[in-house]
C-alpha cells in the first residue's frame, strides 16, 4: 500500500478524531465533515479527479467547522447525525448483506438519528465514544486486514482512544475545579 495524499489525510483525520474528538469539538466536526464529503464525492462524482474529491471533503469540513463554532447547539445534533450515519454506513458496507442495498438509506438515517439523540442526551460521553470508534474505524479500514484482525485492532484502538479522551476530559475538569 502506497501512501497517497487521500490516505495520509484520512489517517491524520483518524488519529485526531480517535484522540481529541471531544477536546477539539470543532476540529472533530470538521474531520467528520471532511470524511463524509470526501466519501460522497468519491461515490457520486466518479468522473472527477482525486483532487476534486479532496477539495469537496475539505469544503464540507470547513462548513461543518464554521457551523460548530457559530451554531454549537445545532451542530451538536448535526455532528451526532453525521457520526451516526457515517458509522452506520461503514457497518452496512462491512456487513455486506446480499440484496440489502435498498436498506442503505434507512440504515444511514437510523444511524444518524440515533447519533443525534445520543449526542444531545449525553454529549461528553457520546462524543468520546463515537469519536474514538470512528477514529478507530478510519484508521483500520484502509488496510484491508483479515476480519478477525480488523475487529481486534478496531476494539483495541477504540478502547485506547476512549480511555485517552476520558483521561484528558477528567484532567481538564479536575484542573477547572482547582482553579476556582
Amino acid at each position: 500500500m502506497s501512501l497517497t495524499l487521500p490516505l495520509i489525510l484520512t489517517l491524520t483525520a483518524g488519529v485526531v478524531i480517535l484522540l481529541f474528538g471531544r477536546r477539539l469539538f470543532w476540529l472533530y466536526v470538521a474531520m467528520v465533515g471532511f470524511l463524509v464529503g470526501f466519501d460522497l464525492a468519491q461515490l457520486y462524482l466518479l468522473n472527477q479527479p482525486q483532487w476534486f474529491h479532496i477539495v469537496a471533503g475539505i469544503g464540507v469540513g470547513l462548513v461543518a467547522a464554521l457551523a460548530a463554532i457559530l451554531l454549537q447547539a445545532v451542530t451538536i445534533g448535526l455532528a451526532g447525525f453525521m457520526s451516526g450515519a457515517y458509522l452506520a454506513g461503514i457497518l452496512f458496507e462491512f456487513l455486506a448483506l446480499p440484496g440489502a442495498t435498498q436498506w442503505l438509506w434507512i440504515s444511514l438515517l437510523t444511524g444518524g438519528v440515533l447519533g443525534a439523540v445520543l449526542f444531545l442526551l449525553v454529549l461528553d460521553t457520546a462524543l468520546v465514544l463515537l469519536s474514538a470508534t470512528i477514529g478507530a474505524v478510519v484508521l483500520v479500514t484502509p488496510f484491508n486486514l483479515d476480519p478477525v484482525m480488523s475487529y481486534a485492532l478496531l476494539m483495541v484502538l477504540a478502547v485506547a482512544g476512549a480511555l485517552f479522551q476520558f483521561a484528558v476530559l477528567s484532567a481538564g475538569q479536575h484542573r477547572q475545579g482547582s482553579d476556582s
